[in-house]
């Protein structure tokens, strides 16, 4: 029991020289306040401490703490966090450590780049009786460490079959020894900056910049959406019940084709562009006729264009894909006539279609005169441009059609009277065929002007004007066909064929 005194009486003596008694205010402050052990989101903060029995640390974003406890007030024991476990003390004052235990302890739940403020007070602990030494308590400021992630990216071209980008790390940080690394986002990486970069894949694709440190608690990533526009955006639906590229008559085929997308992560719009061996033409889905025979090729060039709201804007991206068709030959394509002007007097006009493909020929003569011989011969009774039609019927039932013009010229005297004295003459009239306006021009003064129709009949005369060698006269009044212009400049006279169309 002796020796159990004793040790109990040492105990107490030992406690009275390591701090102040119960009920007394500390006189010294805790000395050698510092922190280690930084990084983006927590410290170590350390002390050696001062003769209180107790110590209790507040703690202030931003800017210097304002709160200091107050004597006979007892403070909870908070876990050393500023996060939703902190306790507030107003004015942003959190108590993150009361104990007297330990002489340093890690505050978590900082934030990164940011300044905190830490200010210890030592106490007697006293419970409800507890006296802060307040005046001249040491202070700390630390920087949590910063660490802000970006990079840039410049589009070169952003189709899938030829892209290029251009990838810059723009991070800041304040942490000794980071380094870098860019990840494509397909599988392949890159410690450079700047660095040029190509995909064979596409679609929005995350690429990152990832920071390597064994510092804490900052961002370990970053990631912006590279855009890749897809090779393959249209197919050809030859599943639709509406797509029909079978072979088909020449005269009357029609060649429809639908297409179908294919699942496109960005946003876009298409236009097409269908070019044939004839045109070429901007709408949706094929449906057109092919006026050329044989196996004919058809393309479909799909342009992208990125939606920006109601605005579109090419990219500079094409799709182009083809297909054929089969036109069987035009079986009338050489038929014809053996000379389109004769003379009334002496016309005789052969008209043939020889191919061994058709089953059916009829000439159509233009007088009210026909025949069914694939060759004939035909002479007409009056003068007049005759539209002659051949129509024919191949062996499938497929139809044809052409059309040409048999110009059956009067019986004219055309014999120039020409001054020995004067050159010859240079006479233009045009267009011809004409339409309403017809010109005459030669090279010297034309005295008058005169159209005469196929029956030798005048049915326009005009003047032109004093010592003009040109004129032009509004014809629209008259019906189509073939006139005859007699031009007279002093003593000679010119003649002209002209054909009116309308």
């Amino acid at each position: 029991m002796r020796q159990f005194y004793s040790l109990f009486i040492c105990s107490i003596l030992f406690f009275a020289a390591a701090g102040t008694a119960s009920g007394a205010r500390p006189t010294s402050h805790a000395s050698a306040l510092s922190f280690s052990g930084l990084h983006c989101n927590s410290v170590i903060i350390s002390w050696t401490n001062g003769n209180g029995n107790a110590r209790l640390i507040v703690a202030r974003e931003g800017s210097p703490t304002s709160f200091a406890p107050s004597d006979n007030t007892v403070y909870s024991t908070p876990l050393p966090d500023l996060g939703s476990k902190a306790t507030l003390h107003g004015g942003n004052n959190y108590i993150v450590f009361n104990s007297s235990l330990d002489t340093f302890v890690r505050i978590d739940s900082l934030k990164p780049c940011t300044d905190y403020y830490f200010t210890i007070y030592e106490h007697d602990n006293s419970g409800s009786n507890t006296l802060y030494l307040t005046n001249g308590a040491p202070s700390i400021q630390v920087k949590t460490y910063c660490l802000n992630l970006d990079f840039d990216i410049k589009y070169h071209d952003s189709c899938q079959s030829h892209n290029s980008y251009e990838f810059t790390n723009k991070s800041v940080s304040t942490i000794p020894g980071v380094s870098y690394e860019f990840d494509f986002g397909d599988g392949t990486t890159s410690a450079s900056s700047p660095v040029t970069h190509s995909y064979t894949i596409s679609g929005l694709i995350p690429a990152k910049i990832k920071a390597t440190t064994s510092v804490q608690g900052c961002p370990a990533t970053f990631a912006r959406g590279v855009r890749v526009y897809q090779k393959k955006v249209v197919y050809f639906d030859w599943a639709d019940s509406r797509t029909d590229t079978s072979e088909q008559c020449f005269t009357n085929n029609i060649f429809k084709v639908y297409t179908g997308n294919y699942p496109n992560p960005l946003l876009c719009a298409y236009r097409y562009r269908w070019f044939t061996p004839t045109d070429t033409s901007d709408f949706s889905f094929f449906n057109r006729h092919i006026s050329v025979d044989g196996r004919i090729k058809i393309s479909l060039e799909v342009s992208i264009h990125i939606l920006k709201g109601s605005v579109s804007n090419p990219t500079g991206c094409k799709d182009t894909m083809s297909f054929f068709v089969n036109v069987p030959k035009n079986l009338v394509l050489n038929a014809g006539l053996n000379q389109q002007e004769q003379r009334l007097d002496t016309n005789r006009y052969i008209f043939s279609c020889t191919d061994t493909g058709l089953s059916q020929v009829k000439w159509y003569f233009g007088d009210g005169d026909s025949s069914s011989q694939p060759v004939d011969t035909h002479s007409y009774t009056y003068s007049n441009r005759f539209l002659v039609t051949l129509k024919a019927m191949d062996k499938k039932g497929c139809p044809y059609e052409k059309t040409m013009y048999a110009d059956v010229l009067p019986i004219w005297d055309t014999t120039l009277s020409v001054n020995p004295f004067l050159k010859p003459a240079s006479c233009r009239v045009y267009p011809n065929p004409a339409g309403n306006i017809i010109t005459i021009e030669l090279d010297r003064p034309i005295s008058s002007v005169s159209i005469l129709n196929m029956n030798g009949q005048a049915v326009r005369e005009f003047l032109p004007d004093d010592g003009s060698a040109g004129v032009s006269a509004d014809i629209s009044m008259l019906p189509r066909g073939l006139y005859m212009l007699t031009i007279r400049a002093g003593q000679e006279t010119f003649h002209q064929m002209v054909s009116l169309r309308q």
